[in-house]
């Protein structure tokens, strides 16, 4: 479960006391990581069939967080990853 694989990254970032920037989409995965009190930075409604448009604004955002911009690129290359099952 993706959500189960972000959660055990998320705390392991915080155990390593490792800042991060959590955003995500879909009404399941926000309610699961406000159950799990973890703060999220950014949420995205792309809905059940989402455009082209919408998912690209959703990259330009991730794109824009602070890991990024920080030049951590390799965090988004690890999230990515773990969204594939890989």
């Amino acid at each position: 479960n993706v959500l189960r694989t972000s959660l055990h990254h998320i705390r392991a970032l915080r155990d390593s006391n490792t800042g991060f920037e959590a955003q995500t989409s879909g009404k399941k995965a926000v309610g699961f990581f406000k159950f799990q009190k973890i703060d999220l930075a950014q949420t995205h409604a792309i809905g059940d069939n989402p455009r082209y448009d919408d998912v690209d604004a959703m990259v330009d955002a991730a794109r824009a967080s602070s890991d990024v911009k920080e030049g951590i690129a390799a965090r988004l290359d690890r999230r990515t990853a773990e969204f594939k099952g890989q």
